[in-house]
């Protein structure tokens, strides 16, 4: 049985890394997460600091999300160099400009572009990258295509698509069909929930979509590798207690479905 990375996105539990990134990552640890994806934007110290907290606490990270300021042409070497000490073999770019995307006709194409250009050059260093998606990459950019639809239809199949599960339910999308569309292109996948009812606060456990037919086509259909926890929308939750019932929530359903 091939292994499964079980991360979480550290964005979920944003304001305790803030204010104390070593105690966060130990309790992260403590629950039996095996690692991290970090945000660039969002790193205070020098990267070394995070790697000796991640080995203290035996976890590792798999990933890390950058911005467009992060991930710019003159940014580019500097996040490479970050990414190197972390031990970073994926650099994921987390949105585009939302605002220009929907008025701006150019736009979409102009992104994309950037993201062969960083596709090309993090390859040349032997770094994947990808895209992750918002609910405004279901903007329709030509009659029945979304722009995230038009990302991977102009990117190579090394380009990852790093769907957010429920952010595509949010924009309208069915991540299950759109995981089928684009086989192969998924090592890794941003487990989030969603429901009209609830919005972005739902419990991943009460997404509206198929949870085990979307992890089982993640799987056997898009080469999944790193599932990653993820949540930001604030609600009545406690977020490390969210964290937590999440990454059991998502155990028991692996096992249930014979993966782990």
């Amino acid at each position: 049985m091939e292994k499964i990375n079980l991360a979480l996105q550290v964005h979920s539990v944003r304001e305790a890394f803030a204010e104390d990134p070593v105690k966060t990552i130990e309790r992260i640890a403590a629950m039996g997460y095996e690692g991290v994806e970090l945000n660039l934007g969002a790193l205070n110290h020098e990267p070394q600091f995070y790697v000796d907290a991640l080995d203290r606490f035996g976890i590792k990270c798999f990933s890390a999300m950058g911005g467009m300021a992060q991930l710019s042409k003159e940014n580019l070497e500097n996040t490479i160099a970050i990414c190197r000490v972390l031990g970073i073999a994926d650099i994921v770019l987390g949105s585009v400009d939302g605002d220009r995307l929907k008025n701006d006709p150019e736009y979409p194409a102009i992104a994309i572009a950037h993201m062969n250009y960083l596709n090309e050059q993090l390859e040349k260093v032997g770094i994947r990258t990808g895209y992750h998606s918002h609910d405004m990459d279901s903007f329709r950019v030509e009659p029945n295509k979304s722009f995230y639809e038009k990302v991977m239809e102009n990117t190579p199949d090394r380009f990852c698509m790093v769907m957010d599960t429920g952010n595509t339910m949010g924009g309208g999308d069915d991540p299950i069909a759109l995981l089928k569309k684009y086989p192969g292109r998924s090592p890794i996948l941003h487990i989030k929930g969603y429901s009209q009812a609830k919005g972005y606060t739902t419990p991943v456990w009460e997404s509206e979509a198929d949870m085990d037919e979307l992890l089982t086509t993640a799987l056997d259909k898009c080469g999944t590798k790193t599932m990653v926890i993820e949540f930001g929308k604030r609600g009545d939750y406690e977020p490390f207690d969210r964290a937590e019932k999440s990454l059991i929530w998502l155990k028991e359903t692996l096992a249930k479905l014979g993966r782990i």
